[in-house]
């Protein structure tokens, strides 16, 4: 009886750390990447999203990722009634994942950080369907001063350039850029907006 007793206390116990181990394995968390196309923010521009691409190591499918997981530094969801696609953006032969974000609440948080210019510090996290963590950091440029398209603390003659190469597209289009949507309609880089830039002209920060 007393040796019946010990085997199946040794069960109990090897299963435990079976358990103990799965449950570790699960929320184990992987070091992914994730890159912003355009890595500068002016927080007095106007736009509806923030796009980035996540890319996870090997061994993992970007089609395991619960999309509803992801958020910005813990803040900000992912907004899921944006455009969501897979592809290969940077051309390295990883596949990776596009997802957008509200540009207002980005906006909104990181103003939260009294932060008018200079780097901070993107942390994206989510989850796999099976409960794995994983997390990804990047740095983007932000500028709290109107008409400074490039985000570099000064408006001049470069903002002017930025502005009028995207000027005529709107957002969703290729040479689309939001940190030149400074004046109404919103949605689109015009002549309001060169004038704006003109208008702020030598601004710095």
């Amino acid at each position: 009886m007393r040796r019946f007793i010990k085997m199946m206390l040794a069960l109990l116990v090897t299963g435990a750390l079976t358990l103990a181990i799965n449950i570790q394995l699960v929320n184990a968390e992987i070091s992914a990447t994730v890159e912003f196309p355009i890595a500068m923010l002016n927080l007095k521009s106007r736009g509806q999203l923030v796009s980035c691409y996540i890319e996870l190591p090997e061994g993992y499918s970007l089609e395991d990722i619960n999309v509803s997981t992801i958020m910005l530094n813990n803040t900000v969801p992912v907004d899921l009634e944006a455009p969501i696609s897979t592809g290969d953006y940077d051309n390295d032969t990883i596949p990776d994942l596009m997802v957008n974000f509200n540009r207002t609440e980005v906006i909104e948080f990181i103003s939260t950080q009294h932060i008018r210019f200079g780097n901070v510090t993107i942390t994206l996290t989510g989850s796999l369907y099976d409960g794995t963590s994983f997390e990804a950091n990047a740095v983007i440029t932000v500028s709290s001063l109107t008409g400074d398209v490039n985000c570099d603390g000064t408006v001049n003659f470069y903002d002017l350039v930025k502005a009028a190469t995207a000027f005529g597209f709107r957002e969703g289009e290729t040479k689309w850029n939001p940190n030149a949507n400074f004046a109404q309609p919103w949605g689109g880089i015009d002549v309001y907006d060169l004038i704006t830039i003109v208008i702020s002209f030598g601004g710095e920060l």
